[in-house]
């Protein structure tokens, strides 16, 4: 069995220095003469601390400020301080610079004095580009459930289920193989441009198939009336061929009788 812990008496626990203390020991090491039993010291020392803590606040969000209204700095001081790339490659600033902003030393070496009006251009481009793109992010999660409820009436319809739909959606948006991805490096095949040419014209292609349908229908029930209605000419008179009239008292075969009717109304 473990024996029971026992709490250290008197002067055999260490003891935990106050915050006077710990703030005399703090200041001295900045300052070798800083009278720790000086209670005015500690406290003007304090002060001092607090001051520069509010001014070194008050520079950062300066900076901030700054950084914030260039269109180039936030992602060059991410880099800077990160060492990373948005892609995750490491950061070089040389290497952005050069990748980055090659086009304004290009301006500048062929045209000092139009370079700064270049500049000034694609500063404007940049910054119309930043707006869309805030324009657009801001009416996204309305976009999204909107094309959600689309999404939900089309299944409806058309009785899709949802894992063909997701099948649907890898097929065209995958990062790797999707359609869009393939698309843009050029690697689209035969299979692609078919299945493409299928969903473009699959509504015209299903019209076209009913009305080839029906006609199709139309023109076999039409065939059938006047095939029978042949077969019946050719049966001998006492049958009810030859196109005789029942003799007075005989009886007509209702059936030979509508297949009659039937027939001179597909033939008029």
């Amino acid at each position: 069995m473990a024996n029971p812990q026992t709490t250290p008496k008197g002067g055999d626990a260490a003891k935990k220095p106050t915050g006077r203390e710990r703030l005399a020991a703090r200041f001295s090491k900045s300052n070798p003469d800083f009278n720790q039993d000086d209670d005015e010291a500690i406290y003007g020392a304090a002060a001092d601390q607090l001051d520069k803590d509010d001014e070194a606040a008050a520079q950062r969000k300066r900076f901030n400020d700054i950084i914030s209204k260039s269109d180039i700095a936030p992602e060059m001081m991410a880099g800077l301080l990160s060492g990373k790339n948005a892609d995750g490659t490491p950061f070089d600033l040389e290497d952005y610079l050069f990748t980055k902003h090659m086009d304004f030393f290009n301006d500048y070496l062929e045209d000092k004095d139009g370079a700064k009006e270049k500049l000034a251009a694609r500063k404007a481009q940049r910054q119309k580009e930043k707006e869309d793109d805030e324009k657009f992010k801001a009416g996204l999660d309305d976009r999204i459930k909107k094309e959600d409820a689309e999404l939900d009436k089309a299944l409806k319809e058309s009785g899709y289920k949802e894992n063909q739909v997701k099948d649907l959606i890898d097929w065209i948006y995958d990062a790797d193989n999707g359609f869009v991805a393939r698309a843009s490096r050029f690697e689209l095949k035969k299979d692609d441009f078919i299945r493409l040419f299928h969903i473009k014209d699959w509504d015209v292609k299903m019209k076209e198939s009913e009305d080839r349908g029906y006609k199709r229908g139309k023109n076999e029930r039409i065939d059938m009336f006047a095939h029978k209605q042949e077969r019946r000419r050719n049966l001998p008179p006492d049958q009810g061929g030859g196109g005789g009239k029942p003799k007075s008292g005989d009886k007509e075969d209702p059936t030979l009788a509508a297949l009659d009717r039937m027939g001179n109304a597909y033939t008029m």
